[in-house]
């Protein structure tokens, strides 16, 4: 055994959690999202891995992230991935070519306002951590 391996960490997936919080059976889960309770079931017990796609087919199906899914984050929501999920569905005109190029200017502008909150979020956290727990001012002057 090599000196890392206590330090490597195998990250399960959660198709498995997912589908049991839903009261599905791999069957219905087969049915729901076109693939093979069989095949579903690989993919729980980890024999076989889903390729990127199936990643995100299953991802949206559960209405998680893809790195929730497959074990590699605790946040089971990631706000770019859902607006790029919402955005997809939407067409705006026959074009192709339009539709994709207007979906990647929305993107772009739904991606700065979700920066500046996570700025806005992080100047927050400063402003609580940097508190003083033991000041009090009887006038209510801070």
């Amino acid at each position: 055994m090599s000196e890392y391996s206590y330090y490597r960490y195998k990250h399960h997936n959660r198709i498995k959690k997912l589908r049991k919080e839903k009261g599905l059976t791999l069957k219905e889960l087969g049915e729901k999202v076109g693939m093979r309770d069989n095949t579903l079931s690989q993919y729980e017990n980890e024999k076989r891995n889903p390729n990127d796609e199936i990643w995100e087919k299953l991802a949206e199906f559960f209405d998680v992230s893809t790195s929730y899914i497959q074990g590699l984050s605790y946040e089971r929501t990631d706000p770019y991935e859902s607006i790029g999920r919402i955005l997809n569905k939407i067409n705006f005109n026959d074009d192709k070519a339009k539709n994709d190029k207007i979906r990647e200017q929305l993107f772009e502008a739904f991606a700065i306002v979700l920066d500046s909150t996570e700025d806005k979020l992080a100047d927050l956290e400063n402003q609580i951590d940097n508190i003083d727990p033991n000041y009090y001012d009887p006038s209510g002057d801070l």
